[in-house]
């Protein structure tokens, strides 16, 4: 049971490693790009900001996809690759 227990921990360590770190960065690079700058991905720990200094996205800033979002996106592009890669 504790074996069980600290294997599930590592495998589930692992998995959020993979994701965030191939499928973030990714996501990172490859939505700006796509979309002309049109979105934006926020980054993993968003800065603190004190109250003064919020305030509401005008018409010139990009819209921003959470870092979620991003990795499923990066982690969907490497899929893609890789069944194209065995594919060709």
């Amino acid at each position: 049971m504790p074996l069980e227990f600290a294997a599930e921990i590592f495998v589930r360590f692992l998995f959020e490693l993979i994701f965030y770190t191939f499928g973030y960065a990714t996501g990172w690079l490859l939505i700006p790009a796509l979309s002309f700058g049109y979105y934006e991905v926020e980054p993993l720990s968003p800065p603190k900001r004190g109250k003064k200094r919020l305030r509401a996205q005008g018409a010139g800033h990009p819209r921003q996809l959470t870092a979620d979002t991003a990795a499923v996106i990066g982690i969907l592009f490497w899929a893609v690759a890789v069944v194209l890669g065995f594919a060709l």
